[in-house]
């Protein structure tokens, strides 16, 4: 069925590491299988009524929802998470007939998510290739953004430039020079890299890889490289060669929207990318729901296969509550590897009784056990990485620094 709609101390648990959070009780969840997710979901797209900056009247965006799409018609196969084989999930879309800048999101109904938790789902971004270069450039009018997010209403259209909530996106082909973003109730327009020159907003969002655009090496190293599916390429010829490096589309990925107390992360195949800070939001979110989208952020239309090609895919759809349980021991900066950084931190708070990031076993100072705790982990990984990989030095130039740091402190550290 298709919607074709018009109008996401500390309180640190310490057992020889820090802790880090892990979802166990489960709040939601949604597969589409039963084909009926049309009359448990609410589709919402760009309101009547806007206008131009010339005055002209902005038409309705036709925002398009499909809750039982057999994405196997396109060649596409059954998602990551998916136990039973079923390719059935929901297809999101946007502007495929109208020339406008716009879109809209879904969220399921009556779903009001609070406290600690976090959001997962099975993501594909599809998109139209070029029909002499493919993939590689795309075709006409394919820079469009997929969108996830949380903290809304769940009746607002939230798409670029609109939105009650805090969500971020990313373009399926790479084609902007802003392919990463996070938007939020403040901060509609995205939150700007580096930050705007005196929009405080801005501040409340961080980008690990420093760049919103898609050649940034936190995205080029992880994603990227891409072909459509075989049975897709049969159907269109255009499909051809692969995705640009850095660029979201044409491959699942698995998607986490974190919300820790009031710091919420986006994490894609667990590389988180963004995080932001809403304890300062300088607007009120709308709510508690989730949701997802697909937006234009551009006035042109796509080429006739992006009826059929253009689309953002979800499946497999939990929201889950965080609880603590004791997370990678020396990983003090909590970005999922025990390496040269998290001796900085320890470094940098050596002797802190109120400074804890590094108390590796929780006695309550920074000391020289804390030392070992990271040394005899070192090169060790397990949690969400969170950045790229911090050029590491030697371990025994490090334990030497160290040692050298510690006598200076006239602390004996045995090996």
């Amino acid at each position: 069925m298709t919607i074709y709609a018009r109008h996401f101390l500390m309180a640190v648990v310490v057992a020889f590491g820090l802790a880090v959070h892990s979802s166990m009780a489960q709040l939601y969840t949604e597969n589409f299988d039963d084909i009926n997710a049309a009359l448990r979901w609410q589709a919402n797209a760009m309101p009547q009524g806007l206008t131009n900056p010339d005055g002209s009247a902005v038409p309705f965006t036709d925002f398009h929802a499909d809750f039982a799409f057999d994405y196997s018609s396109v060649g596409i196969p059954a998602a990551p998470n998916t136990t039973d084989g079923s390719t059935v999930g929901m297809k999101l879309q946007a502007n495929l007939i109208e020339g406008v800048f716009g879109g809209g999101s879904a969220s399921p109904l009556d779903q009001n998510f609070e406290g600690s938790y976090k959001l997962t789902f099975d993501y594909w971004g599809n998109y139209t290739g070029d029909p002499t270069t493919g993939l590689e450039t795309g075709g006409i009018g394919q820079s469009n953004l997929s969108t996830f997010g949380i903290m809304t209403n769940g009746m607002t259209a939230t798409y670029a430039g609109a939105g009650d909530g805090l969500w971020f996106a990313g373009t399926v082909d790479g084609g902007s020079s802003s392919d990463y973003r996070a938007y939020s109730v403040e901060r509609v327009v995205s939150y700007q890299y580096p930050p705007a020159d005196g929009i405080i907003e801005d501040t409340h969002a961080t980008y690990y890889a420093e760049s919103r655009n898609n050649t940034a090496d936190l995205y080029a190293n992880n994603f990227g490289g891409a072909m459509a599916p075989s049975e897709q390429l049969a159907l269109f010829p255009q499909q051809l060669g692969a995705t640009p490096a850095g660029s979201l589309g044409m491959e699942w990925h698995q998607v986490e929207i974190r919300k820790d107390g009031t710091t919420v992360d986006w994490i894609v195949d667990g590389i988180k990318l963004i995080t932001v800070e809403t304890a300062e939001f300088t607007s009120p979110p709308g709510g508690g729901n989730i949701l997802f989208g697909h937006a234009d952020i551009n006035s042109s239309i796509s080429e006739d296969a992006g009826i059929d090609l253009l689309f953002t895919l979800i499946d497999n759809i939990k929201v889950e509550v965080l609880e603590d349980e004791p997370g990678l021991a020396g990983d003090y900066n909590m970005n999922g590897t025990v390496d040269a950084a998290d001796y900085t931190v320890w470094k940098d708070s050596f002797g802190s009784t109120s400074d804890l990031a590094a108390d590796g076993n929780g006695n309550g100072e920074i000391d020289a056990a804390d030392y070992t705790i990271w040394k005899d982990n070192f090169g060790n990984t397990g949690a969400v990485a969170s950045v790229a990989s911090v050029p590491e030095p030697s371990c025994l130039a490090m334990l030497g620094f160290g040692a050298i740091v510690l006598l200076r402190r006239r602390i004996t550290l045995v090996p």
